[in-house]
């Protein structure tokens, strides 16, 4: 988050996806995913 000049802020969109070691499995940034990725990307995190 950054705060801007003119008193807004900015500031980016991620999802992360961690394992069951508590490890990254995936990072999706922005909101160009979709849902049927995302529950893709958990299950493989649950292995």
């Amino acid at each position: 988050m950054v705060s801007q000049k003119d008193g807004l802020i900015d500031h980016n969109l991620r999802t992360i996806v961690i394992d069951a070691q508590g490890r990254i499995q995936r990072v999706f940034d922005g909101n160009q995913w979709t849902t049927d990725q995302l529950i893709a990307e958990m299950k493989k995190a649950m292995c």
